[in-house]
């Protein structure tokens, strides 16, 4: 008889201590992921007054906010004009359960210049847009060379324009003999 009380309480100890620590499953919430957020812009440099397409998409969030526009749609795309020279940011932010996830991209706004250079006229001078202050053409920076007449047209955002070698190039005179 000791025998059976024993297992029983055995078996009863057991089951109290198997249901007071929840069976080893899971009694903690889950925690939601942070919400990712993508942001690109199509093209990303753009002749002033010229569109370029923004897209945006997330994935666990549940309303957008973005600096270009009222939408609060979690994904799309809007079409949006380039008015000022330079880079032009546009960023958005989406937010969820998990918290907040933001992106951002820049869209260069730029000018086409087109010149002349001069000592008679200058062909074959790199002309470039000095964007340092450095004063001289770095190949990072827009540069063209100029045609048989000193003529060019360069892609232009910001900085000093400068102009570098280059042929003074003159028509030949004729001669009646």
């Amino acid at each position: 008889m000791h025998s059976t009380i024993r297992k029983i309480i055995s078996l009863g100890f057991i089951c109290f201590f198997i249901t007071s620590c929840g069976g080893g499953g899971g009694s903690e919430a889950a925690i939601a992921p942070k919400p990712s957020v993508n942001l690109s812009a199509d093209p990303t440099s753009v002749l002033l007054e010229n569109t370029s397409i923004l897209t945006w998409s997330s994935l666990n969030a549940t309303s957008c906010s973005a600096t270009w526009t009222s939408k609060t749609s979690t994904s799309g795309s809007e079409i949006v004009t380039i008015a000022t020279p330079g880079n032009n940011a546009f960023s958005i932010s989406c937010s969820g359960d998990g918290g907040t996830g933001q992106s951002s991209v820049t869209v260069e706004g730029y000018r086409n210049t087109s010149g002349v250079v001069v000592d008679g006229y200058i062909s074959g001078a790199e002309v470039c847009i000095d964007e340092d202050d450095s004063w001289t053409c770095d190949i990072d920076e827009n540069s063209t060379v100029s045609d048989n007449n000193g003529n060019f047209t360069i892609k232009y955002a910001g900085g000093n324009l400068v102009s570098i070698g280059g042929m003074d190039w003159q028509a030949p005179s004729i001669v009646d003999t």
